[in-house]
């Protein structure tokens, strides 16, 4: 790791090879939130876990299959009522608070507000007014389009949730963030969930449940977001906001290409796989995506302060630090991703029938390819973050459309001949390629080195271990305890064998001041 990740926020040096006590530095003051972030995420899906191995066990196959199709288009259509204004949101306000230019802050939080309450109207009419129109068309289960006929709420109360994250992490706030992204949010879920199971409710009271919680969340925080508006003095009496609709609307524009990508992979899964096949078939493909998603654990944690730190370095133009912040925040993703990477991946077959059962065995191969592809999304997806933070949207927009693309037309070709596995070799295939493309543009763009000597071994050291596990899996019958243990072995190897690289003792030095600690985070 270069001296450079060891400097403040202004770029000046705060350790040298002779062993000076670093400084903490603004890349290691966001590790150290992040972290917290990380342990919020990691109890978030915990939650998240216990909600859905509770709802795929307590619905019918065909009930949560609808349900999942429901709030796979729900997802889809946030990010279209976001209209990529939640990252954009992150980094122009980072940059005018740096700048003081807080009638342009206030404008553009309006802007987006106003935007969100617009074309969430439109979307929720829209459903409304087509549901006997999608029938048939979209997929051939009334279930499954009267409960997207309630559960399209979710999309633009998604959308406001996001952008309330978002503002609490452009002035730090990541306690703000963990309480309620990763508390009060699953804890609220969970609640609804256990709620509907106690009660004998049906899966349309689980659809209304899912819609308060997420209401109630917004509302909680709301106040407090308020109350840190009056504190930045962003609300004065008196000043009027400038709208920079040009400048965040372009930015927006292109954003949110690049967010669809992501999230149509998945969704075009569950919507293609629905019409294919049916509801069954999509509780196959959609009970292990959230388990999947674990993969993303530690690059989620990053986000919320990765963008608003490097938008300001970025506005300081302090490429050495940026650069630092970037190397340092890729490794750490690779590496503290692995031990979910073992359960989902190597250990695939045997978590899928844990978790739901029996029933979802066929879901097994299904959940390794997910999380194949989802783990290079977290290990890599910081390159997509950092582009959009330099404002090299274009290039990277079209990359996005030609993977969007693709990806579907992988998946009509495959669906029909392997069914749900067809969908994940083609989602797998897709984002394994987008963070390739992804890595070649910043590289291009900005002459950023991606691929450096630290990250090519921890990614080899990865691909090893994850390796040998998986033959392991192959050869031996192995109980889901024992796959506990030998991925934690296996993620404390990784870990010994890359913590110089990862700078742990840098990051938190007051865990070195423990004897007992000292010689594992040195």
């Amino acid at each position: 790791m270069s001296s450079s990740s060891r400097t403040d926020a202004g770029g000046d040096a705060g350790g040298d090879a002779g062993g000076d006590a670093p400084v903490v530095g603004s890349g290691t003051a966001q590790l150290r939130g992040s972290s917290l972030l990380f342990v919020g995420k990691f109890l978030a899906i915990g939650g998240n876990l216990a909600i859905q191995v509770l709802i795929v066990r307590y619905l019918s196959q065909s009930a949560y299959g609808a349900f999942a199709y429901a709030l796979a288009i729900a997802n889809l259509l946030t990010v279209v009522v976001g209209f990529g204004l939640e990252q954009a949101i992150q980094r122009f306000a980072a940059i005018y608070d740096e700048a003081k230019a807080y009638d342009r802050l206030a404008g553009a939080i309006l802007l987006q507000i106003g935007l969100v309450v617009v074309l969430g109207t439109v979307v929720v009419v829209g459903t409304w007014a087509s549901q006997d129109l999608l029938l048939g068309i979209a997929i051939d289960d009334r279930q499954a389009i009267s409960l997207l006929v309630v559960m399209v709420l979710l999309a633009p109360l998604q959308a406001l949730d996001a952008l309330i994250m978002n503002l609490f992490a452009v002035w730090a706030k990541p306690m703000v963030i963990f309480t309620r992204k990763y508390l009060l949010a699953p804890g609220l879920k969970v609640a609804a969930a256990v709620i509907v199971v106690l009660t004998g409710g049906d899966v349309f009271d689980l659809a209304w449940a899912y819609v308060g919680a997420t209401l109630l969340g917004i509302l909680v925080y709301a106040r407090l977001l308020v109350r840190t508006f009056r504190d930045q003095k962003i609300l004065v009496r008196g000043r009027r906001p400038t709208f920079p609709i040009r400048e965040v609307g372009g930015y927006a524009f292109m954003a949110v290409a690049s967010d669809l990508v992501v999230v149509l992979l998945f969704a075009s899964d569950a919507i293609l796989v629905g019409a294919f096949g049916g509801a069954e078939d999509v509780a196959l493909v959609q009970a292990v995506q959230p388990v999947a998603n674990g993969n993303l654990n530690v690059f989620y944690a990053l986000i919320p302060l990765f963008i608003p730190l490097m938008s300001r370095l970025f506005a300081r133009d302090d490429v050495e630090e940026r650069n630092a912040v970037f190397q340092r925040s890729m490794l750490w993703a690779l590496v503290f991703s692995f031990p979910v990477l073992t359960l989902t991946f190597s250990f695939a077959d045997v978590t899928a029938v844990t978790l739901f059962g029996a029933e979802y065995g066929p879901s097994g191969p299904i959940l390794a390819l997910f999380a194949l592809g989802q783990f290079v999304q977290g290990a890599f997806g910081l390159t997509g973050l950092t582009l959009k933070v330099l404002a090299q949207l274009k290039r990277l927009a079209v990359l996005n459309l030609v993977i969007a693309v693709a990806n579907i037309g992988a998946n009509i070709a495959l669906i029909p001949r392997f069914g749900p596995v067809g969908a994940a070799i083609g989602t797998a295939a897709s984002l394994v390629v987008l963070n390739a493309g992804r890595v070649v543009l910043l590289r291009q763009a900005t002459g950023m080195r991606v691929m450096t000597r630290p990250l090519l071994r921890a990614g080899a050291l990865v691909t090893v271990f994850a390796g040998a596990l998986w033959v392991v899996g192959r050869l031996v019958a192995v109980s889901f305890p024992v796959a506990l243990l030998l991925g934690a072995v296996a993620s404390i190897v990784l870990y010994l064998l890359t913590r110089d690289d990862l700078e742990v003792g840098v990051v938190f030095p007051e865990l070195t001041r423990l004897p007992v600690l000292r010689a594992i985070v040195r």
